[in-house]
């Protein structure tokens, strides 16, 4: 793997984990590395979409195991749909 991809999944995987520091760390290493600003912005757009889908996949486990129902119920990155929440297809 090349070091422009290996930078551009940690700076996603950062945003993924809430990790202000690592976010910190990675994009300065983006930028030395000569990675565009707008692949770099990219890169923060799909780890948020990630974490998203993994807030979703958990309020709905909480939904479940209170015994509610409705919520988002939108669709996991694991599960199979018409639009997954990771993906740009909508």
């Amino acid at each position: 793997m090349d070091d422009r991809t290996r930078i551009l999944i940690c700076v996603g995987s950062a945003i993924s984990s809430n990790c202000v520091a690592c976010f910190q760390h990675y994009h300065k290493e983006a930028l030395k590395a000569g990675v565009e600003p707008a692949d770099i912005d990219a890169a923060v757009k799909l780890g948020a979409q990630v974490k998203k889908g993994a807030h979703i996949t958990l309020m709905n486990a909480v939904d479940k195991e209170a015994g509610r129902t409705g919520g988002e119920q939108t669709p996991t990155c694991c599960e199979p749909a018409q639009s997954p929440c990771c993906s740009e297809r909508k």
